[in-house]
């Protein structure tokens, strides 16, 4: 099965500079997919220097214009028109704020889209019953579990990692900007709340592929396991080990990746600072904590989007 991995950046610095980090940890860990091809669709013309690293590497770099001017996530869409430009069976979108530590690639399939569901569901039940009865979605049911808090939820999934067969990127790239377009509709006439436009990619996703038939399946926390907060016990007995950890902001100043705050992924995390301390010549003396504010955050049941959830 060939494999072709993917992100899509902002033109900025911090954004760069994960996706540097993203494909260096595919080329230490990746197994099977360490020399597979890398496209960087980048929004605007990168750096020079940056591009030539990247290009040294294997990477090959696409200037894309931006998705929508919304939300910056929904760039990643960009992703899917690779289906009519490079010959492959089965792409694997990245968010930027990933590193690889393990081999990812048995999980792909080709007869369905493939997702992890979400670590927590932000949406209130009366936000979900405004947008199935919006779009409609009559049939969606609450068949899935959120990673982290281990509650029953819709057909939700991160967007973070994807894998989606060539012959359903094209099916699918249509049907996620449309209702990505449907959705920033709703929060303008408030259907939905407007706090919810965060998400609007990320529910997108989840939109296209029930409303529009799309076949999926749930992948296990291991391929898609954030280090922001912890991991409910139901999604760990799924295995594997965590092989591609989301570290979203949580990195030091030198670019290592946090202390986890789940101990299962510590030991992942750990394997890929060395790995990048060694490759660039950094020290290195272990994974750092988050300053004390975000720690208590993390430790306290907080009030998110107007719920009480514990996200320790």
């Amino acid at each position: 099965m060939r494999i072709l991995v993917s992100c899509a950046t902002e033109n900025r610095p911090d954004w760069l500079a994960r996706v540097e980090s993203l494909l260096l940890s595919l080329r230490w860990f990746g197994g099977s997919l360490a020399r597979s091809a890398f496209v960087v669709n980048v929004v605007g013309a990168p750096p020079y220097d940056w591009a030539r690293r990247l290009e040294e590497l294997g990477a090959t770099l696409r200037v894309v214009e931006r998705h929508s001017d919304g939300n910056a996530c929904a760039n990643k869409l960009r992703m899917l028109e690779l289906a009519g430009e490079v010959d492959f069976d089965v792409l694997l979108m990245l968010d930027c704020d990933i590193v690889l530590a393990g081999d990812p690639s048995p999980w792909a399939r080709l007869d369905c889209v493939a997702a992890k569901p979400v670590d927590i569901d932000f949406l209130r039940p009366a936000d979900w019953r405004r947008l199935i009865e919006a779009v409609p979605l009559p049939g969606l049911r609450r068949e899935l579990r959120a990673s982290g808090t281990g509650r029953a939820t819709y057909p939700y999934f991160n967007s973070g990692v994807i894998f989606v067969p060539r012959d359903l990127c094209r099916r699918l790239g249509a049907a996620w900007a449309s209702r990505h377009d449907q959705l920033l509709g709703f929060l303008e006439d408030g259907t939905l709340n407007t706090r919810l436009r965060f998400f609007s990619e990320q529910l997108a996703f989840a939109v296209a592929l029930a409303a529009d038939l799309i076949p999926s399946s749930p992948l296990p926390v291991g391929l898609n396991f954030p280090t922001h907060v912890r991991v409910h016990k139901s999604a760990l007995r799924e295995g594997p080990e965590p092989l591609v950890l989301h570290y979203h902001a949580e990195l030091d100043e030198d670019g290592f990746l946090l202390r986890p705050v789940a101990p299962e992924a510590r030991e992942a995390a750990e394997r890929v600072n060395r790995a990048r301390a060694s490759a660039l010549g950094l020290e290195y003396e272990g994974a750092g904590t988050r300053p004390l504010p975000r720690r208590v955050m993390r430790a306290q049941p907080v009030r998110l989007m107007g719920r009480a959830l514990l996200v320790k």
